[in-house]
Parts: structure tokens; C-alpha cells; sequence
């Protein structure tokens, strides 16, 4: 259904809630005080009620009928007639309103105004004992302290739980299981001893299952969906972490089934946005185990899975006319028929991905329309209603009969007007995605006849943004660059400028590789260039936090999508060349340092002396948005004569050997580099560019590789 059918349905129920209710009230003929009563509550909850069939697509106006049904119900408060039952129903009705206001301002990204709506919500939910109320706003109160990566969310999560049994909402009981379990995830990431980690996968699994039988018992299918599916994230989310391969393989095995589960009930209650989630997430995770297969057929059976699955998202995703998902599933795709070396379909999804990004564009600004339609209705809407208050204080039951026909007049017209230009709204932007479907397949019937020379064009144009290693040897006696593209163009970037008397120098690793990461790594130069250019004073950890806000701006994802990002990770250095004190800054890459006099004593845990090398560690969050946005800190270390600077992305680290199925592993890196250290650097690469092609043999390389090296 169409963002615009969808509207049309909205404001057909909202009116015919009201209108009906209204009708049947006002041909009763023992009017009373308790009926009008009633009817005033009808309609603060249906105020309610609308506002949230059109949050979704219409915030600004969902947020102003809110705040509408909060001064109805305060004004219908003051009523002498009113008893003490029903000044209660209408303290409830506020409550309600207040908590969700707080989640549109959530949705904003107004964190402040979101604690106060479920503050206030709060304090009233504990006047009027409104246990369901309050258990609702701890909830919310948990997710936002979850989000800053605060522990206090775990106490709203118990103290929500609390209340839902003593109130017996068994539906709340499992969605705080549930909640409790998410907060499990999040510490088990954060976690860096394996023990504890392997703790807090596990209980994540426990409250997930306790919140499946409970949903199990009131029969919400949905719910038991959802809870399998964060039991598979589980698994996936521990395979990503260990470094044992046939560990990884069978988390990876569990989390699938889990999720095969999960999508088999939506199948059955016909949930197609979950569905369309479901198969994108599967598709990934088998592309995963399809790249540690060993056998060409097992690989290929397993791709051929992912592209199945891929394929059912992506029909989803063009039925639903969600397009972040159809871009998500063109994007996998992309990088499936690339693993199978299908070259030509891989350009045919990449251009599906670029052309998806464009209207994305093209939808927001047909949304933002919608808004100012929206918001031209709700003036109308609101001199409606300050008419109609008027009325009913002059005389109450000519108010109920005088107010069903302006209410019937008025939805009559509206609608008329409404349907009308939705229906042209609608017809003009069909003519429009059909004029882009024909431009789209000229365009694809002209690209596949070049597809080669075009891959090979871009990394022209990716080779003339990348800066030449003679950059570093303007600033430095001795470096290197080691930088190997897994395919014809690169996800991986490196870039170094001189500002005053400072060298800043960084080298990072974009979402992907090939074509989508190699327009990553172009933003990332591009984003690097501006920022630094326009900052008169800078630090490294602001430049990452520009960085960050550049990159998520430029994306024009929502959050509830997926859990994958687009984005980088980077370590980035400021080398002072009079006081050779060097500032780093990193999102998963650390810095690495040869020295003959190591000294971390003073940079409290920031640093440690590990494999002959002193380690400047790096925050573990990326350039991307990311559940935790967190300031990126920064390490300051003052260097000696002939110390060397080492950063490298973990495509070396990663690469699986020829005569087995490990990977190459980050120590085993560092100490190639302590035991080579002394050498010339030139003479170092030429050591690592070898080693790596020993190490590979006739394995195919699975990530790009950049390592940085300079002598100071």
C-alpha cells in the first residue's frame, strides 16, 4: 500500500471512530452527565489514537494532536461534574499522551526532551497508582540510558519487570525479557575478557527464552519472532568475536537456524517487514559462511543459498516500497554475485544500489511534502476544535447533536479534498517512477556492454583521489605504504596533509570493499579534506567526531533498518614536529609504535606494551551511526628520535592461509614488525608484501590490506 493509501486509511478510521461513536451517543435519549462524560473521554483517546496511525509518516502532526488530547483532558479535569473515577481516566489518558510524546522526541534525536516527557509521564503514572503506565516508562527510560551505553538502563529494565507482574501484563513481563536480554548483548560486545563475555552472551539467551514462554502463553507470535531473532544476533555477534573458525562456523550455523525459525512464524502471520529483515540478515550471515567454505561446491552451494534469501528481500522490499531495505538487499547481492565472480551481475545490483540512494532522496522530499500538507490540515483542525469547546460550554446536549453534524459535514469535504489530491498526488509520481524505471533500463542496456572498462574507469578516479606515497616522504626521511585492493578498486584509504607544525597522517577501512567501499573511501577523503581544511584549532578526537557526523549525514538511513551500518573504521595521528608529541584518535584501529624506550606508565590504560610494540588503543565503535555514540577519546604519547608509527587495517590480520583455515592474526603481525623493525623501511614492506603472498598461496584474499609506516 502506498504512502498515500495509507494516509487516506488513517483518517478514515480516526473519523470514523469519532463520528460513529459520537452518532450513537448523541440518538440516545437519556442524555446525562455521565454520558457526556464518556464522550469527552472518546474523543481525548481518539485524539490519541490518530496520532499514532500517523506518526510514522506525519511526527509534526502526531506531536500536535498529543499535545491536543493533554489540554483536553486537563480543561474535562476542571469539570465540577467530573468524579474522581473519571479525573483518574483522564490522568491516565495524559500519561499516555506524555510517554509518547517522549518517543517522537526519541525518533528526533532530542535525548534531554525525551527524559523529561518520560519523567513526567512517570511522576504521574506514580500519583494515580498507574502500574501498566509506569512500567511502560521504565521501559523507555532503560532503552535511552541502553543507547548512551549507560548500566542504569538495566535497573529501569528490573524495575519495569516489577511492575508489569504485579499488575499481571504478562505481554510486558516478555517484552522486559526481552529488553534485559538486549541489555546482555550490549555488555557481552563491550566485554574484552572472554570469560565475562561467554556470561553475558548467556544470560542474554535465558531472558530471550523466558520471554519466549511467556509470549508462548498469551499466543503473541510476533513477540516469539522477535525474541528468536535476537537469539540468533547472539550467536552471530559471538562468531564475530572469536577467533576460532570452526567455533565461528557453528555460531554462525546456530544463529541462522534461530533466524529460520523466527521468519518461518512471520511467514505465518504474514509480517512482511519482518520477513523482509529476516531474509536480508540470513543472506548475510550465509555470505559469512560461505567465505570460510574450503570446498568450491559447499561454497557454492552456500552463495547460492544467500542469493535465494537475498532475492525473497528484495521482493519484499520492492512490494513495500521500503526503499532502505530494497537497498540493503541490492547491496548484498552485489556483494554475493561478486564472491561468485559473477562480475556481471555484481554492476548490475551496484548500479541498483547507487540508483536506490538517489531515491532515497527523492522520498524524503516526498514525505516532507506530506508534512507541510499535514501541518496546513492541522490549523484547520485546530480552530475546529476551539469552535466546537465553545459550544459545548454554552449548551452541553445542543453541542452533541450540533457537533455530530459538523463532524459529518466536515469529514465529508475533507476527505472529498483529500482523496482527490492524493489520487493526483499518487498518478504524478507513478508517471515519475515510470519515467525513472525507463531512464534506469536504458541506462542499464547502454553500462553492461562496458562493464569492465567502466570498474576499471573507477579506480582512475579512485588512484587520482588516493594521495601518491611521495605525500609522506615530503614529511618524513623514511615510510612506506603497503596497499594491496582486494579487487580492482579499494573500501581501504590513506591520507596525510601538514597544518602549521603539525603532520596529520591516518589510514582507514570503509563498510565493504570493491565498488562500495571504494565510494565510501572518496566521501572519506572528501569529509577529511573539508574538515580539516575549515577548523582553525583541532584535536584528533574531534576530527573522528566530524567525521562521524559527515558520514551519518550523508547516509539518509533510519536506525530501525538494519543492524549493519555504512561507514569506516580509522586510526588517525597529529605528530607536533617540534615537541614530537603525537595525538591519536581510532574507531577499531589502533596505533602501533617501535621504540627503544616505551613509556605508558602515565596514559592510564590508554596504552599498553604488547608484542614489542607500544599500542595506542582505539575506541571500540566506528565511524557510522552506532547503538553507542560516545565522544572518540584521544591518546597522547611524546615520541623519541627514530621511533617508527605503524597503522594498518585488519585485512592483513584477517586473511586465512594457504595450507589451513586460520587466520594470519594481529600479534603474529605485530611481532613481524617488532622482529623487522631496525631494517630500513622500504626494505619492511618489501618483508610484509612477502610474507602476505606466502601466507595466502593460491587462497583467495578476503579484504582489502593497508599498513602506514614512518620513521619520525
Amino acid at each position: 500500500m502506498s504512502l498515500y493509501l495509507k494516509k487516506i486509511v488513517g483518517t478514515m478510521f480516526f473519523v470514523n471512530i469519532v463520528f460513529c461513536q459520537l452518532f450513537a451517543q448523541n440518538t440516545n435519549s437519556n442524555y446525562n452527565d455521565s454520558n457526556n462524560n464518556q464522550i469527552d473521554t472518546l474523543v481525548v483517546q481518539s485524539l490519541i489514537d490518530y496520532a499514532l496511525s500517523i506518526q510514522q509518516n506525519c511526527s509534526d502532526s502526531a506531536l500536535f494532536y498529543l499535545k491536543r488530547s493533554i489540554a483536553l483532558a486537563d480543561s474535562l479535569k476542571t469539570n465540577k461534574k467530573v468524579s474522581v473515577n473519571e479525573v483518574r481516566l483522564f490522568n491516565i489518558k495524559k500519561a499516555n499522551a506524555l510517554r509518547h510524546i517522549g518517543n517522537i522526541m526519541s525518533d528526533y534525536g532530542l535525548t534531554d526532551k525525551t527524559l523529561e516527557y518520560y519523567i513526567n509521564s512517570l511522576k504521574l503514572c506514580e500519583e494515580i497508582g498507574y502500574k501498566t503506565g509506569m512500567s511502560a516508562c521504565y521501559n523507555n527510560l532503560g532503552a535511552i540510558y541502553q543507547s548512551l551505553g549507560d548500566e542504569k538502563a538495566i535497573d529501569y529494565y528490573m524495575l519495569s519487570l516489577q511492575y508489569d507482574e504485579e499488575a499481571g501484563n504478562r505481554r510486558g513481563v516478555g517484552v522486559s525479557y526481552n529488553n534485559i536480554g538486549l541489555f546482555h548483548i550490549m555488555k557481552g560486545e563491550d566485554e574484552n575478557d572472554p570469560v565475562k563475555r561467554t556470561y553475558y552472551f548467556e544470560k542474554a539467551i535465558e531472558f530471550f527464552s523466558k520471554a519466549i514462554e511467556i509470549h508462548k502463553t498469551i499466543n503473541e507470535k510476533k513477540e516469539i519472532a522477535i525474541c528468536l531473532n535476537n537469539i540468533g544476533i547472539v550467536y552471530s555477534t559471538q562468531g564475530s568475536l572469536t577467533e576460532n573458525l570452526n567455533y565461528k562456523a557453528e555460531l554462525q550455523e546456530k544463529a541462522i537456524q534461530q533466524m529460520l525459525q523466527s521468519v518461518k512464524i512471520l511467514e505465518e502471520i504474514r509480517d512482511k517487514v519482518g520477513m523482509a529483515r529476516l531474509y536480508s540478515n540470513i543472506a548475510n550471515l550465509l555470505l559469512l559462511q560461505a567465505e570460510m567454505k574450503v570446498s568450491q561446491n559447499e561454497k557454492d552451494e552456500t552463495l547460492n543459498e544467500a542469493i535465494d534469501f537475498a532475492k525473497k528481500a528484495m521482493v519484499l522490499s520492492k512490494e513495500l516500497n521500503m526503499l532502505p531495505f530494497k537497498r540493503n538487499s541490492a547491496n548484498t547481492l552485489m556483494l554475493l554475485y561478486l564472491e561468485k565472480n559473477n562480475y556481471k551481475k555484481a554492476m548490475e545490483y551496484a548500479l541498483d544500489y547507487i540508483s536506490l540512494k538517489d531515491s532515497l532522496f527523492d522520498y524524503e522530499k516526498t514525505k516532507a511534502i506530506a508534512e507541510i500538507q499535514a501541518k496546513y490540515e492541522t490549523n484547520k483542525k485546530q480552530q475546529e476544535i476551539e469552535n466546537q469547546r465553545l459550544l459545548i460550554e454554552r449548551n452541553e446536549l445542543e453541542y452533541i447533536r450540533k457537533k455530530s453534524q459538523l463532524h459529518f459535514a466536515l469529514i465529508a469535504s475533507s476527505l472529498l479534498v483529500m482523496l482527490i489530491f492524493l489520487l493526483f498526488l499518487g498518478y504524478w509520481q507513478k508517471n515519475k517512477n515510470n519515467a525513472i524505471i525507463s531512464k534506469k533500463n536504458k541506462l542499464l542496456n547502454q553500462i553492461n556492454k562496458d562493464m569492465t572498462d567502466s570498474i576499471v574507469y573507477a579506480k582512475r578516479i579512485q588512484s587520482s583521489v588516493l594521495l601518491s606515497p611521495k605525500n609522506f616522504s615530503q614529511y618524513f626521511n623514511e615510510s612506506f605504504i603497503l596497499y594491496i585492493p582486494k579487487n580492482i578498486v579499494s573500501g581501504d584509504f590513506y591520507w596525510i596533509t601538514k597544518k602549521e607544525n603539525s603532520i596529520i597522517f591516518c589510514v582507514a577501512d570503509c563498510t565493504g570493499h570493491g565498488v562500495p567501499g571504494a565510494f565510501m573511501s572518496m566521501l572519506g577523503i572528501s569529509f577529511l579534506n573539508e574538515i580539516v581544511g575549515k577548523e582553525a584549532t583541532y584535536s584528533a578526537n574531534s576530527i573522528l567526531n566530524r567525521l562521524r557526523d559527515h558520514v551519518i549525514a550523508s547516509m539518509l538511513e533510519n536506525t530501525d533498518d538494519s543492524i549493519m551500518f555504512d561507514g569506516m573504521d580509522i586510526g588517525l595521528c597529529i605528530l607536533n614536529l617540534q615537541t614530537l608529541e603525537l595525538e591519536f584518535a581510532g574507531a577499531y584501529i589502533p596505533c602501533w609504535i617501535a621504540t627503544l624506550n616505551p613509556n605508558i606508565e602515565h596514559l592510564g590504560g590508554k596504552a599498553e606494551y604488547t608484542c614489542g610494540l607500544v599500542e595506542l588503543k582505539a575506541d571500540r565503535m566506528p565511524i557510522a551511526r552506532f547503538e553507542r555514540m560516545n565522544s572518540f577519546s584521544t591518546v597522547t604519547y611524546r615520541l623519541q628520535p627514530n621511533d617508527t608509527i605503524y597503522l594498518a587495517t585488519d585485512g592483513f590480520a584477517h586473511q586465512f592461509g594457504s595450507n589451513n583455515c586460520k587466520k594470519y592474526q594481529r600479534h603474529r603481525l605485530m611481532e613481524l614488525i617488532t622482529h623487522n623493525q631496525n631494517l630500513p623501511l622500504a626494505k619492511q614492506k618489501n618483508i610484509l608484501e612477502k610474507e602476505f603472498i606466502d601466507w595466502k598461496g593460491s587462497r583467495k584474499q578476503i579484504d582489502d590490506i593497508t599498513i602506514l609506516g614512518v620513521k619520525v
